[in-house]
């Protein structure tokens, strides 16, 4: 209130009533972000640090959710509103969550390369007190081409390490929470709007997650890694059937050898990777012949030898529809690869298709899965039970020749969470002609909940640890020198998958093996 001489009043000015709404306003939003971490506290007392990931602009109503298939309600112990405008997600500005890459995705070819500055927050949180927005703010990921018929460049990591620089005429964003944000099991939702239009095909959005022990388009990193799920000797090796490397971390008795993963804090005899599965990847059909479709996918190695198939045979069960009879008419993926499923020589892809309309472009809907590690997978849109993948769908299998493959795993490792926007002929048929650059796509939020007797939050938590593997293996998973700061541990074993030590010691241990017999009679001889 403004008071005048004379003891009269006048109403305040415009500006200090907008700041007085908006002081009010953040006073209420961050008492609701207050309830939210109290009632995770409250649920969990051992849960504390987790709640700290979550974000103060959470509206109260989010604090828990529960959606047809879960077995209770589910607590909130992430959440990143997007409602800060001035966020920078350079690796070197070492935004709490979130990186922005900069890299050409090689392994699918794509036709731009990610540059950070296509990652932007648009929105305030004062838009929302004052102007009653969705949200407020929006991550925003903008896909254009360059200026003047130049070319964008960017890094890209190969396969045996080397770096190539990729030129490129369109430039886009990848935003992702590697070993800065991950978690084991439980519902990831997110808003979001997607780019372009529902006739016109060619642009490639996703949300995503992978194992923290695979860094997403860095291809050494991914290397043995990807997308293994898997904890069996037999069938870890190379496959005949496969392009695939084999697994780089098995089950097996020294493969790597002990003394590496003592090094390293992994279990003994125990198989890691980098498993994946993705909320949504959208398509389009060229000139809108059919609806746009969320393809909703859990991508799984070993593979499957030819004839076996995980919808039917001993996996028969393990791949429900619930959707298929609602607008969004759900169904198997009826792609095939090479061997006759879908996926390709490198992964099967255990995946569904859900239609979509034009509403999924002009405004914001919710993507999300709900994740029991071992058990199932079972993807969500606007709170509607579509799709589920369960360990049925991956028993061990044999074919007719007797090639078999052990059981896979429902993901188990701890996973980060990855949005991108590409445009790659090898998803789907681009129309230059016909799209409109720049375009768009914008995450309003993104939220993890967990049961409360399952509260795992972190990127290398007991029983999957990751951190002294990518600190002894870093160049790996790092580009130049502005990404150093991504993996903040030192390598304290000295021990890397390259260095002389590694191959001296796993020669060392495969001699004693091979000699242990003859080692073991000399040795009764000496007593």
């Amino acid at each position: 209130m403004v008071v005048v001489a004379g003891g009269g009043r006048r109403r305040p000015p415009c500006k200090l009533l907008a700041l007085l709404t908006i002081q009010g306003a953040l006073l209420v939003t961050l008492a609701a972000a207050q309830t939210c971490r109290q009632q995770l506290l409250q649920a969990v007392p051992s849960a504390s640090g987790v709640e700290e990931w979550i974000d103060v602009a959470t509206p109260a109503e989010a604090c828990t959710k529960q959606l047809d298939g879960f077995d209770g309600l589910y607590s909130l112990v992430f959440s990143d509103e997007f409602n800060t405008g001035d966020r920078n997600f350079r690796a070197k500005a070492q935004d709490r969550v979130w990186t922005a890459q900069d890299l050409y995705y090689f392994p699918t070819k794509d036709e731009e390369v990610y540059k950070p500055e296509q990652v932007t927050v648009e929105g305030e949180i004062y838009q929302l007190m004052v102007a009653g927005a969705r949200g407020g703010g929006a991550a925003v990921i903008t896909i254009e081409k360059v200026n003047g018929g130049q070319a964008a460049t960017s890094p890209s990591q190969q396969p045996d390490g080397t770096v190539w620089r990729v030129p490129k005429e369109y430039k886009s964003g990848m935003i992702n929470s590697w070993n800065k944000f991950c978690y084991t099991g439980g519902y990831v939702e997110a808003a979001v709007q997607l780019p372009g239009n529902a006739q016109t095909s060619g642009f490639w959005p996703a949300f995503w997650l992978m194992g923290n022990l695979g860094r997403a388009g860095y291809m050494q990193s991914t290397a043995g890694m990807w997308p293994y799920s898997y904890d069996s000797c037999a069938g870890s090796g190379k496959q005949a059937w496969s392009g695939l490397d084999g697994q780089l971390i098995t089950a097996c008795p020294e493969q790597p050898p002990a003394a590496m993963r003592t090094a390293w804090g992994l279990g003994l005899q125990q198989g890691r990777g980098a498993p994946e599965f993705d909320v949504f990847e959208i398509a389009s059909t060229p000139d809108g012949a059919e609806p746009p479709h969320a393809s909703q996918t859990l991508q799984m190695a070993p593979l499957m030898p030819q004839g076996t198939y995980w919808w039917s045979g001993p996996a028969a069960g393990g791949v429900q529809y619930p959707g298929a009879g609602s607008q969004y008419r759900t169904r198997r993926n009826p792609w095939s690869g090479v061997l006759g499923r879908p996926g390709n020589e490198y992964q099967d892809s255990l995946s569904a298709l859900s239609d979509l309309d034009q509403s999924f472009y002009t405004g914001f809907h919710t993507f999300g899965v709900d994740w029991r590690p071992g058990e199932y997978l079972r993807w969500y849109i606007d709170g509607v039970l579509l799709y589920e993948v369960n360990k049925q769908a991956l028993v061990a299998q044999t074919n007719g020749t007797g090639a078999s493959v052990g059981q896979r795993l429902i993901p188990l490792e701890p996973m980060y969470i990855i949005f991108n926007l590409g445009m790659s002929e090898s998803f789907g048929k681009i129309q230059y002609d016909k799209l409109s650059f720049p375009a768009q796509m914008k995450i309003d939020w993104v939220r993890v909940y967990q049961r409360t007797d399952s509260i795992n939050v972190g990127c290398s938590p007991a029983g999957f640890p990751t951190a002294e593997f990518l600190a002894c293996n870093r160049e790996r998973y790092l580009v130049g020198d502005e990404e150093q700061v991504l993996i903040q541990g030192k390598c304290a074993s000295g021990i890397s998958l390259s260095s002389g030590a590694l191959s001296a010691a796993a020669a060392g241990l495969r001699l004693a093996a091979a000699l242990g017999g003859l080692l073991g009679a000399a040795a009764l001889l000496l007593l």
